[in-house]
């Protein structure tokens, strides 16, 4: 099983134009195991460079911007904000180093 994370607003980039495949990151899932996820521009280069090519821009994504976990035994993922910048899920702010379920 797989989730996906796809991007919806890059700034000035124009992300019709880069197709699902460029703009999507997947990540593998198996269902009641404990996994870890970290997004940022340090952990997907070349996915962050092709999003956002402008290097000033994508200095506003943090290195380390974003935390997936599942946990042993559980079903769902949990988020974790690592970045000071705003992360909203389904229009809402996302606490600062709180796990969110």
């Amino acid at each position: 099983m797989y989730v996906f994370l796809q991007c919806v607003y890059a700034g000035p980039s124009d992300l019709s134009k880069l197709g699902s495949q460029n703009t999507s990151l997947a990540f593998g899932v198996v269902p009641g195991r404990a996994m870890k996820w970290i997004v940022g521009r340090q952990h997907q280069l070349d996915f962050f460079a092709g999003l956002v090519p402008d290097e000033t821009l994508r200095n506003a994504i943090s290195r380390s911007h974003v935390e997936f976990l599942s946990q042993e035994g559980r079903e769902g993922l949990h988020l974790l904000r690592l970045t000071q910048n705003a992360i909203l899920v389904n229009g809402v702010q996302t606490p600062h180093q709180e796990l969110m379920h």
